[in-house]
C-alpha cells in the first residue's frame, strides 16, 4: 500500500518544510521503486527492555515522532514539552522522541550513552527511541531537532510533517487536527536550530564503502554454513537488496547488533559498518565486473577461513556419533518440532579436562544441539527417537527428569508485576551449537572438568526441512594439554518455579529475577533463549555499592538467532552483587512471530504450544583449580 501525499492538508504547499511526494522521497534516496508502506515499518531500541515500532502504538489514534538528538543538543525545553504533552494525549495521541545520535565514540561502551539518556527520561512515561542506524530519521527527511512527522499507526499512514517552528506556533492547525488539548512549544527567539549530524559515506571506494563492512557485519555469519550462505556473489546481494534493507530496518539483522550494550572488548557488529551497508544498498551504483571480482575473492577467503574453523590440529580424546554413521536416522519431510535426548558412548574411563568440542551437523534439520555431561551417579532420562510415557507435572520436573540439574532455590522476582520465586539451575550442559557447526573451543585459562564415570549426552532440537533428511550429528572432544592453572567452568540458568502464564492476547508480559552472589564469580558468557513469544531481554548488574550497569541488551529477541554476549576479560561479580534478568514476552497479534495469539501459554519444552525462559550463564568461581 503506497503512502499518499494527498492526505497532507496543512500547512499549505508553499510553506511546508518537507515534500510529501512519493516519487521525490524515493528519488532522494536513490531508489527506483515506489515509496511503499514497508518504508514506515521499523523497530527501534528504547530505554525499556524491548524495542518499538509504529505498529506497537495501535492503541492510540495518532503517533508523533519528534527528532531529538539528545547527545548533540539536549534541548530541555523540547524535552519538557514532550513530557507534558504526552500526559494530555491519553488514547488520542503519543509523542515519541526519536534519537539519531551519531557519536561513534559511545557506540561500544559498557556504561553507554543510552544509559545516560535513560536517566534523563526515567519516570517520565516517555519512550525514547534510538535510531542509531539513522534509517528512520533520513527516510523522514529530519534535518534539525524538533522536526516531526504525524502518523496514523494503524496504516501506518503518514498524515503530516513539519519543523520545530510549527510546534512553536500557537495558530498552527497541527494542535487542532492532531494534538487536541495541547499547547504549542514555548517560543525562545534566541535559540538556534540544532542540526542533526548524519554520517556521510559519499566518495568511499567499493572496498571501504561496502565490501569490508558487509564482510564484517554480514558475511561473518552468513558464510559459516550452507544454510546461511545467501550471498555467494554480488548479483545475489543486489537481488536481496530490498529484503536486506527491510530486514535491517526491522531490527532482525544483523543478529548481534546492539551497539549500546556490548562489552567494550567484545568484537561485534559496529553501527558504522551497518550504516555503510545500508548506504550502499540504498544508493550504490550498478555493480561492475571489477566489483564482482573483488566480492568473489572476499567470499572465497571467507569460505576458506570457515573450512579451517571446522578443523583442529589437536588429536580428539573422543569421537562419537548419533546412531550408526553408515545408517543415519532419517527425519521425515514434515511433522512437529521434536526433542531427542541421546546417550553419547559409554561412561568415561578416565578424567578429561575438556578444552573444546567440534560438531559436524546437518543444519537443515538440527536447530540446536546441547552437549551434556552427567556426573557419576546421575541418571536422568536418556531416550532415543521416541517419547517416554512418563507424565511430568511441571517444567521444573521435566528439567530434573531429563537433565537432573542441581537446583538452588529462593530467589525473588516478578512475573507480570506479581511477586514470584525463581531457581538457579546448574545444568549438566557443556555447550550449545545453535544454528552452527564447527569447533567451539574454550580459552586456555578455562575448561570443563569431566571426572571418570561421566556420561556424555545430547539434546537435539529437530525441525523438518520439507524433504527427507539424514540426521547427521558427529562430535569430537578435545582435552586440555596445558599444565597452567585454569578456571573450572559451570553453567546455570534462571527459571521461574511456578506462575508463568502468558494470557491469550497479552501484549507485554515481563519476567524479572534478582540473583545475589555469595561468592566472587567471573561471568564468561551469557545468553537468553525463548521461543516465538519472547520479544526482548536485558541483563543488568546491581553492585553492592548501589551502582547499576546494563551488560547485555537484546531489544529484538529472536528464537532462531543467538542472543549471546561473551566477556573478555570476564565480567567480575563480587560478594553482594546481583544479576537482574529481564525477559519480555508478547502473546498478542502484534507479535508477528506468534503462532496463535488466542491461546494462553505455559512454560514448557515445545516451541508452538509452550514458551521457554532461559537466561543462561557460563561462570567460574574465583581461585581456579
Amino acid at each position: 500500500m503506497a503512502i499518499s501525499g494527498a492526505a497532507v492538508l496543512w500547512p499549505p504547499a508553499e510553506v511546508r518544510a518537507h515534500s510529501e511526494d512519493d516519487l521525490f522521497r524515493s528519488e532522494s534516496r536513490g531508489k527506483e521503486e515506489v515509496f511503499a508502506r514497508e518504508e514506515w515499518e521499523f523497530r527501534l531500541p528504547s530505554n525499556e527492555v524491548r524495542g518499538y515500532s509504529l505498529g506497537d502504538f495501535q492503541d492510540v489514534k495518532r503517533v508523533v515522532l519528534v527528532a531529538f538528538p539528545w547527545g548533540d543538543c539536549p534541548d530541555r525545553q523540547l524535552r519538557d514539552w514532550i513530557i507534558s504533552t504526552n500526559k494530555i494525549g491519553g488514547s488520542k495521541f503519543r509523542i515519541i522522541p526519536i534519537d539519531p545520535h551519531a557519536d561513534s565514540r559511545t557506540e561500544n561502551a559498557l556504561q553507554s550513552y543510552r544509559d545516560v539518556v535513560g536517566r534523563e527520561w526515567r519516570g517520565t512515561g516517555v519512550r525514547h527511541l534510538f535510531d542509531s542506524l539513522q534509517i528512520v530519521s533520513t527516510s523522514l527527511l529530519f534535518m534539525n531537532a524538533g522536526d516531526f512527522a504525524v502518523f496514523d499507526p494503524r496504516g501506518p499512514t503518514l498524515l503530516h510533517s513539519g519543523e520545530v517552528e510549527e510546534l512553536r506556533s500557537p495558530t498552527s492547525r497541527l494542535f487542532e487536527r492532531y494534538l487536541q488539548g495541547s499547547r504549542a512549544l514555548p517560543t525562545k527567539m534566541s535559540e538556534e536550530k540544532c542540526a542533526i549530524r548524519y554520517r556521510s559515506y559519499e566518495g568511499l571506494s567499493f572496498d571501504d564503502g561496502f565490501l569490508k563492512p558487509f564482510s564484517r557485519a554480514c558475511q561473518t555469519c552468513h558464510v559459516r554454513s550452507e544454510v546461511y550462505d545467501m550471498f555467494p556473489d554480488l548479483k545475489s546481494v543486489v537481488g536481496w537488496r530490498a529484503m536486506s534493507l527491510r530486514t535491517i530496518r526491522l531490527g532482525r539483522m544483523p543478529g548481534i547488533h546492539d551497539p549500546y550494550y556490548r562489552h567494550p572488548r567484545e568484537r561485534g557488529v559496529s553501527t558504522d559498518d551497518v550504516r555503510k551497508v545500508v548506504h550502499w544498498l540504498s544508493h550504490g551504483p550498478d555493480h561492475s565486473e571489477k566489483m564482482n571480482l573483488e566480492f568473489a575473492r572476499d567470499h572465497a577467503e571467507r569460505v576458506r577461513l570457515g573450512a579451517q574453523e571446522t578443523k583442529s590440529v589437536a588429536t580428539p580424546a573422543l569421537s562419537l556419533s548419533v546412531g550408526e554413521p553408515g545408517k543415519p536416522q532419517m527425519i521425515p519431510a514434515e511433522g512437529k518440532l521434536r526433542y531427542f535426548h541421546v546417550k553419547l558412548g559409554e561412561p568415561l574411563r578416565e578424567d578429561i579436562i575438556l578444552q573444546g568440542i567440534q560438531a559436524n551437523l546437518n543444519l537443515n534439520v538440527i536447530h540446536h544441539a546441547n552437549v551434556m555431561a552427567f556426573p557419576p551417579g546421575m541418571s536422568p532420562a536418556i531416550y532415543g527417537f521416541g517419547r517416554p510415557s512418563t507424565s511430568l507435572g511441571s517444567f521444573e520436573d521435566t528439567m530434573r527428569y531429563f537433565m537432573g540439574p542441581i537446583t538452588i532455590e529462593g530467589f525473588r522476582g516478578h512475573l507480570d508485576k506479581k511477586p514470584a520465586k525463581f531457581v538457579r539451575m546448574f545444568e549438566p550442559m557443556l555447550t550449545t551449537f545453535s544454528r552452527r557447526a564447527g569447533l567451539i573451543e574454550f580459552p586456555e585459562d578455562r575448561a570443563f572438568t569431566l571426572p571418570k564415570g561421566t556420561q556424555l549426552g545430547l539434546q537435539l532440537h529437530i525441525e523438518p526441512s520439507g524433504v527427507v533428511e539424514p540426521l547427521l550429528a558427529q562430535f569430537q572432544f578435545f582435552r586440555r594439554e596445558s599444565k597452567a592453572p585454569y578456571q573450572n567452568l559451570k553453567r546455570f540458568s534462571i527459571v521461574p518455579t511456578k506462575g508463568f502464564v502468558l494470557p491469550a492476547g497479552k501484549k507485554s508480559y515481563l519476567s524479572v529475577a534478582e540473583v545475589p552472589f555469595s561468592k566472587n564469580t567471573r561471568v564468561h558468557t551469557l545468553w537468553v533463549h525463548t521461543h516465538y513469544r519472547g520479544v526482548a531481554a536485558r541483563i543488568r548488574v546491581l553492585r553492592r555499592n548501589g551502582n547499576e550497569v546494563t551488560v547485555a541488551s537484546f531489544p529484538f529477541l529472536q528464537m532462531k538467532m543467538n542472543a549471546v554476549r561473551n566477556f573478555t576479560p570476564p565480567l567480575q561479580l563480587n560478594v553482594g552483587d546481583k544479576i537482574v534478568t529481564e525477559v519480555e514476552y508478547d502473546n498478542s497479534k502484534n507479535n508477528l512471530a506468534n503462532p496463535d495469539p488466542t491461546k494462553s501459554v505455559l512454560l514448557g519444552g515445545t516451541t508452538l504450544e509452550d514458551e521457554m525462559h532461559y537466561p543462561r550463564f557460563i561462570v567460574s568461581e574465583e581461585g581456579g583449580e
